[in-house]
């Protein structure tokens, strides 16, 4: 009978050495989890910086959004594919940039900028400019190619001030 007692007292300390492995993995993982997600600083603290903005090093940079508006609005007429039935676009932007130095560069190429965006704006139909997606589309092309006219100089966004269809 004693091989019965030992096999089963053997048995108990492997369940029981198991059970203490599995709850240390999910401890730790608990632990790793809670500090990739920012709930404990204090062991964040203790891990060694991983980029170049350490505490007191370098000053911190706040960056400004800077954007420049076109003068005029632009007004065209939209490709609706009858005559008789004509709709007006009129639609006002603005440019993010990236620098402040860049919004004379962008003035001075704002006659190129319009003659770039006004063919494309002809060509659309009405029905293209229909709910978010056709606005976001917009967007996207207008970004496109202002970025190919300013070249070097990088249009961060396409901001749509007003737009309206007659």
């Amino acid at each position: 009978m004693t091989n019965l007692s030992s096999s089963a007292s053997h048995a108990h300390s492997r369940r029981r050495s198991f059970l203490v492995v599995v709850v240390l993995l999910l401890l730790s993982a608990g632990l790793l989890a809670a500090l990739f997600l920012g709930r404990l600083t204090f062991l964040s603290d203790l891990l060694p910086a991983t980029s170049d903005h350490g505490a007191g090093n370098v000053d911190t940079q706040i960056s400004t959004v800077v954007t420049y508006d076109m003068r005029e609005t632009l007004d065209v007429v939209l490709n609706s594919g009858q005559e008789s039935n004509r709709v007006y676009l009129n639609l006002s932007v603005s440019f993010k940039l990236s620098r402040p130095q860049d919004v004379p560069f962008v003035r001075n190429l704002e006659p190129a900028i319009r003659d770039t965006i006004i063919p494309y704006l002809q060509e659309l139909r009405p029905q293209e400019l229909e709910g978010s997606r056709g606005i976001f589309l917009l967007r996207e092309e207008l970004l496109f190619r202002v970025n190919k006219v300013t070249g070097s100089v990088r249009i961060e966004d396409v901001y749509i001030t007003a737009l309206q269809l007659q």
